[in-house]
């Protein structure tokens, strides 16, 4: 009696830790935490594309690096190009002839309208979530004095062989669901099985029943 009430215990703390797992790494904000890869999740990639536009057929544009070690990235159209938010990414609009410099101190700008991407990026997910890769497609819209008008077309997930996907579990967390199911399954069982076996073992229970049994046929006879 006492090992199987122990087993049962074990069971129910294992399947609520579990199931607080699993809602800890569907619900994270992946964005909050850019670049840090938290437990429970994996790293992605996540690019931006420009799709053809007229403005862009008239401007050349280049991404930049606000902080960190990354160098500048020329924009083709339909070509993916990191950024970050963690470090910060500029997108420049710059004459057909110019040459990035070589060294970008930290902290500098150039003297071109610029926007930051339209999106946060996000660089890691639950690993219970089937998203491998994330490409979010934007359109030069315009290209003002100081600014550029930039809007996000779509956002397409990809899955870990490169297919589009728009399944939110992975074929492991379905796995995981089905296990969490069966548990509560058995941890339920398990406690009505101890529930009854008590109420059965239990002399003042039974006590209690027989005289509620002989009181209704003393009823009876009256």
């Amino acid at each position: 009696m006492i090992r199987s009430r122990k087993a049962t215990t074990n069971l129910c703390r294992l399947t609520s830790s579990l199931i607080c797992i699993f809602i800890a790494g569907i619900t994270v904000d992946p964005s909050v935490h850019a670049d840090i890869i938290l437990p429970g999740h994996k790293s992605i990639q996540h690019r931006l594309t420009f799709v053809d536009s007229p403005a862009l057929r008239e401007n050349r544009l280049i991404a930049a690096p606000v902080r960190g070690f990354a160098g500048f990235q020329e924009i083709r159209v339909g070509q993916p190009f990191s950024f970050s938010t963690k470090y910060g990414t500029r997108i420049y609009a710059v004459p057909s002839d110019y040459q990035p410099p070589e060294r970008f101190d930290h902290g500098e700008s150039l003297e071109f309208p610029f926007a930051h991407p339209p999106v946060n990026s996000i660089t890691s997910l639950s690993i219970l979530n089937g998203t491998s890769k994330i490409e979010t497609r934007c359109k030069l819209v315009a290209v003002n004095d100081q600014s550029l008008i930039i809007e996000v077309v779509e956002e397409i997930e990809y899955d870990a062989l490169g297919k589009p996907t728009d399944e939110q579990f992975s074929p492991l967390a379905k796995i995981a669901i089905s296990i969490l199911g069966f548990c509560g399954c058995v941890v339920i069982w398990l406690t009505l099985r101890r529930k009854n076996k008590t109420q059965s073992k239990d002399p003042t229970i039974a006590r209690s029943d027989s005289m509620e049994s002989d009181d209704a046929n003393d009823t009876e006879r009256v």
